[in-house]
C-alpha cells in the first residue's frame, strides 16, 4: 500500500513538472507570438505613415492592414491645436512654414504641420524634412557643451570686435582696441553673437567634441520609430574657422528637421531628459490594443547645465532676439509659466529662400500642472516676410494656455492667489 502511494506521488509529481514546462512553454510561445506582432505592426506603421509623404492629399491614414488585420491607428495630436496652427499658417501664407509641437515628459507630438504657399495647402514633408539649415539653433548645443566642459559659466565675459552677425577670421583673434566691446555668454545667447560663440569653441570645443555633443542630442541619428524622420546633419569640422562656423550655427551644413528643433528646447525643459518624439499611440482592433507606443528617453546633460540652459533661453525671451514678439505676451501666462527659447536665421536650404527660425518651451512653474510643451516653429520666406516665427509661436502658446487648457491656467493662478494670502 505504501508502495502504491509513493509511485502515485511521484507519478503526480511528474505530471505537475511537465504541466508546468507546457505551461511555461505556452507563456513563452503567446509572448513570442506578442513580440512578432508588435514588431510587424511596427514595421505595418511605419510603410504605412510612410506614404503619406508620397500621396498629394497629405492625410494620416485612420487605419492599417497587419497579417489579415484591419488596425485603427490612434495618434498623438490634439485635433483642436492642429486645426488652429493650420488656420494660422493659411491665413498668413509664408512661402513655406512648418510647425511641430511636443509634449516634454513624453515626446508625444502634439501637432506636426507643413504649409506651403503655392495652392494654399497642406506639406506635411516640411516638418520632417532635414534640409533646413539649423543657423543659430545650434547655440543650444555649442552652449551645453561649453557650460558642462569649459571654464565659462553663464556670466563669463568674452570680447569681440565687428559686428555679432557676421563671423570674419579677424573677428576670431584676441584683439583689443577702442571699438572692442564684452558680452556675457548669456547675452551673447540671447542676441545671437556669432563671434563670441565661435571663438568660445575654438579656445575650449575641439572639433570631436561639439560633434560629439551634437550626437548626444540627437544630430546624425534616427529620432523616430514609427516613420522616418530624416536625420538631422552635424559634420565633423575640418578646421578652426570651420569649428567657429558650425558652433555659431554661421554655415549651411549643419541642418535639421522642425521636430528636432522642438526636441532640442524639451530637452532642456525636461532638465536635460530627452523625450523621443512619437506621433501614434496605439494600433487597436476591436477596442483591443495589438501594439501600444512606449515612451523612451535618454539624459542628454547634467540638471545643473540644462538649468543655466534654461535660463539663457528665458533671457532670449526677456531681453533677446524673441523680446519683441513676447513683450505683450499676457499676464497670466507670464506668471503661471517659464518660457524660453532661442531665434535663428539663415539663407538657403531646401526649400530655398530665407529661413526663420524659433524653438521655444513652456514649463507651468507650479510642478502640478505637469512639464508643458515645447514648439518649433519654421518659415521660409522667398522675397517678401510675411510673420514672424517668434509672433506665430506666441499666438500658439497663448491659445494652448489661454483656450483649450484655461482651466489649468485658472487652478494655476488660483493656488498662487492663496500662497500670497498665505504669506
Amino acid at each position: 500500500m505504501k508502495g502504491t502511494w509513493r509511485g502515485r506521488r511521484g507519478k503526480a509529481a511528474v505530471g505537475l513538472v511537465g504541466l508546468s514546462i507546457f505551461l511555461l512553454s505556452l507563456v513563452y510561445w503567446q509572448q513570442h507570438q506578442q513580440k512578432v506582432l508588435q514588431q510587424t505592426s511596427l514595421q505595418a506603421l511605419r510603410a504605412t505613415l510612410n506614404q503619406v509623404f508620397k500621396t498629394s492629399d497629405h492625410q494620416w491614414p485612420k487605419e492599417m492592414q497587419v497579417a489579415e488585420k484591419t488596425l485603427a491607428i490612434d495618434y498623438t495630436f490634439d485635433e483642436d491645436l492642429t486645426q488652429f496652427i493650420e488656420k494660422q499658417l493659411a491665413a498668413y501664407r509664408s512661402d513655406y512654414a512648418a510647425v511641430a509641437v511636443i509634449d516634454n515628459a513624453t515626446g508625444k507630438l502634439l501637432s506636426v504641420v507643413g504649409h506651403q504657399r503655392e495652392g494654399n495647402k497642406a506639406n506635411l514633408a516640411l516638418p520632417f524634412s532635414s534640409t533646413h539649415p539649423s543657423a543659430s539653433l545650434i547655440k543650444i548645443v555649442t552652449a551645453a557643451g561649453l557650460l558642462d566642459r569649459s571654464p565659462l559659466n553663464e556670466e563669463s565675459r568674452i570680447s569681440y570686435n565687428g559686428r555679432r552677425t557676421t563671423l570674419y577670421k579677424y573677428q576670431l583673434q584676441d584683439q583689443h582696441n577702442p571699438w572692442t566691446r564684452e558680452q556675457s555668454l548669456a547675452e551673447a545667447f540671447a542676441c545671437s553673437n556669432n563671434v563670441v560663440f565661435g571663438k568660445a569653441a575654438i579656445h575650449y570645443l575641439p572639433g570631436n567634441s561639439i560633434y560629439e555633443w551634437a550626437a548626444k542630442f540627437g544630430f546624425n541619428q534616427d529620432l523616430m520609430q514609427e516613420v522616418s524622420l530624416a536625420k538631422s546633419n552635424f559634420p565633423l569640422p575640418e578646421n578652426q574657422y570651420h569649428l567657429a562656423e558650425l558652433a555659431s550655427g554661421f554655415n549651411k551644413q549643419t541642418s535639421m528637421s522642425p521636430i528636432h528643433a522642438a526636441l532640442l528646447a524639451a530637452t532642456i525643459a525636461n532638465e536635460g531628459v530627452m523625450p523621443y518624439p512619437f506621433l501614434a499611440k496605439r494600433l487597436v482592433e476591436g477596442g483591443k490594443a495589438l501594439w501600444t507606443a512606449v515612451p523612451r528617453t535618454k539624459r542628454v546633460l547634467d540638471r545643473k547645465v540644462a538649468h543655466g540652459l534654461k535660463m539663457m533661453m528665458e533671457k532670449t525671451i526677456g531681453s533677446g532676439t524673441a523680446r519683441g514678439s513676447f513683450r505683450k505676451m499676457p499676464s497670466v501666462i507670464k506668471d503661471q509659466f517659464i518660457i524660453g527659447g532661442k531665434t535663428g536665421s539663415i539663407t538657403g536650404g531646401l526649400p530655398a529662400g530665407k529661413h526663420d527660425w524659433f524653438t521655444v518651451f513652456v514649463v507651468p512653474r507650479d510642478a502640478r500642472f505637469g512639464k508643458g510643451i515645447s514648439l518649433s516653429v519654421l518659415n521660409v520666406n522667398v522675397e517678401k516676410w510675411r510673420v514672424r516665427s517668434t509672433y506665430l509661436a506666441k499666438s500658439i502658446i497663448e491659445y494652448y494656455f489661454q483656450e483649450k487648457h484655461a482651466t489649468k491656467t485658472r487652478l494655476g493662478q488660483r493656488a498662487v492667489g492663496k500662497e500670497d494670502r498665505r504669506g
